[in-house]
């Protein structure tokens, strides 16, 4: 009992933390009408009078240098990190098959999205959650978010985010999208690593689409908790578009109750906020 009252006051303690920098870290007006018109800014042209005073031969005595490192040694270390070794049984190598899901996290006490072969055969896992955004009194939203796993080592993720700012005369509203197709590359009973591809789109004055990649994590230490890490990032108007979600999970059988951090950002410009949801998984 203690200690639960201990990681009680430590997520109070957290959500108070993040609930002030998301109201006081910056301006309250306009922080949406900021964000659009940082999104349509082009990128300044930068000077492209670069010394040419190279000759030939120096061109492919460098060329063939950083071809052989790349084949001799980026190459394989990029595979290795990305898809994995093609040694061993493993959660870590390339054998696609080696792993299975639980049917929620903590199902077991010391397993979390993913149990051995010789525990289960689950190959499917879908989990849907949603959540309250909060900046200040004048920007709130919320998000949508689904991950749907056909595979153990293959899913797609589907995100919606919609905000609301009343800077006074008027309302600002955006809304933004994901949607990736995601390679998990960890897959063991405390910790899940993923990274993937695809689209986020931004929908304001104007409406944005841009290629993402995407990277994220998932670590269960003790039951009931778990921590979730997700980076993603565009370019818009070869500007970095990029959205950080980090969660602290309570889990309760199928249910999982969160709260965490959400923040937008381009050029200058941030969107954050405290966020508080609920999620199951199906």
């Amino acid at each position: 009992m203690d200690s639960f009252k201990k990681i009680f006051i430590l997520i109070i303690l957290i959500f108070t933390f993040v609930s002030y920098q998301a109201a006081f870290g910056q301006e309250k007006k306009g922080k949406i009408e900021q964000f659009e018109k940082e999104l349509e800014k082009t990128k300044e042209d930068t000077s492209k009078n670069r010394s040419a005073q190279h000759d030939n031969s120096d061109e492919e005595r460098s060329s063939f240098w950083v071809g052989l490192i790349g084949e001799l040694i980026v190459k394989p270390i990029l595979f290795d990190v990305f898809i994995g070794s093609s040694n061993g049984d493993s959660p870590y190598s390339v054998n696609l098959w080696n792993s299975y899901f639980t049917d929620y996290p903590y199902q077991t006490p010391n397993m979390g999205l993913y149990s051995s072969p010789d525990q289960t055969n689950k190959s499917f896992s879908m989990k849907v959650f949603g959540n309250y955004f909060y900046n200040s009194a004048d920007l709130q939203g919320f998000d949508f978010r689904a991950r749907i796993c056909p595979l153990p080592f293959l899913g797609a993720a589907l995100d919606f985010t919609d905000l609301t700012e009343d800077s006074g005369l008027k309302q600002d509203h955006i809304q933004i999208y994901n949607v990736f197709v995601n390679y998990f590359r960890g897959r063991s009973q405390r910790l899940a690593i993923w990274w993937g591809l695809g689209v986020k789109g931004i929908e304001g004055n104007k409406t944005n689409y841009t290629p993402a990649f995407n990277l994220g994590t998932e670590i269960y230490p003790i039951k009931p908790i778990s921590f979730h890490f997700n980076y993603n990032i565009g370019s818009i108007n070869e500007k970095a578009v990029g959205e950080l979600l980090l969660h602290l999970n309570y889990h309760v059988q199928r249910l999982v109750v969160f709260i965490g951090y959400h923040r937008y950002s381009v050029g200058s410009a941030i969107l954050d906020g405290a966020i508080a949801g609920i999620g199951v998984y199906l």
